[in-house]
Order: C-alpha cells, then structure tokens, then sequence
C-alpha cells in the first residue's frame, strides 16, 4: 500500500510499542539483590495509552499514503476525515469498527473517558488486523 522504507519501518517499530504496552497484565522488577517484586496488574486507566498509540500509529499510515498519492485528502486533516478520504482507495476489513473506536479514542483523549481493558484491547486488534491486512505489520495483536 505505501513503499516508502522509513515510513514502513516507523509504522512496524510504533506498532511493536503498541502490542508490548497492550500486552502488560503485570508489572515486575528484579531488585539489585535478586528478588522479584511483583506489582500486579497495571492501573485501570493504563490500557487507555495502547488505544491512543494505536490511531497515532493509523494516522501515520494514512498521512504516508496521502503522500504516495494513494488517497486525497490534506495531510493536517483530522484522523476522521482521513479515514473516509480513504474509502475509496484503501481496502478496510472493518471500517466501520476502527471508525466506532477512533469516536472512543476520541472520548478518552478529549474528554477524559476511560474505557476498561478488554475494550481497549478489543479496538486495538482492529487496528492490527488492519494494518496486518495492509502488509504493514506481522502481528495484529
């Protein structure tokens, strides 16, 4: 879809952060002397940073496709807008889903509305299978 090695490689390593952060249910630490601590479970509100990482990363793609010429639509223009600038040139496999979660990334970097973490985790896989489906990415999720 877009064949700029840089923007590829970007996408691919922001992508790695993504799953390694949404993966977390438990955070440890070996101390100096050897002993393990366990932390537990990541706060409530931390899977909410994967999500928004997520749409970074799908904007990323979608501004990079705007410059090979694979879609119009302004580069500063708004993730939405984008989004549907892209229909008729990009092949979705759930538009309609990673749309419905961009509207909740959006409740949560705009009004502060946090979602639990199986839903977090839910939209991120929609945006992996996405990008997978792209050949921009090995792993969904």
């Amino acid at each position: 879809m877009i064949s700029d090695p840089v923007a590829r490689y970007s996408i691919a390593e922001q992508w790695a952060t993504v799953i390694k952060l949404a993966a977390h249910d438990a955070f440890q630490r070996m101390t100096p002397g050897g002993v393990l601590i366990n932390y537990g479970p990541p706060p409530g509100g931390y899977y909410n940073l994967p999500l928004i990482l997520a749409y970074c990363v799908l904007d990323e793609f979608l501004t990079a496709a705007i410059g090979e010429g694979v879609f119009s639509a302004p580069a500063a223009a708004m993730l939405g807008r984008k989004m549907h600038a892209s229909l008729p040139n990009v092949t979705w496999l759930d538009f309609g889903g990673v749309d419905l979660g961009r509207e909740k990334r959006n409740d949560v970097a705009h009004k502060g509305l946090l979602l639990d973490r199986d839903e977090c985790r839910r939209i991120v896989a929609l945006v992996g299978q996405e990008l997978a489906g792209w050949g921009l990415v090995s792993q969904a999720v």
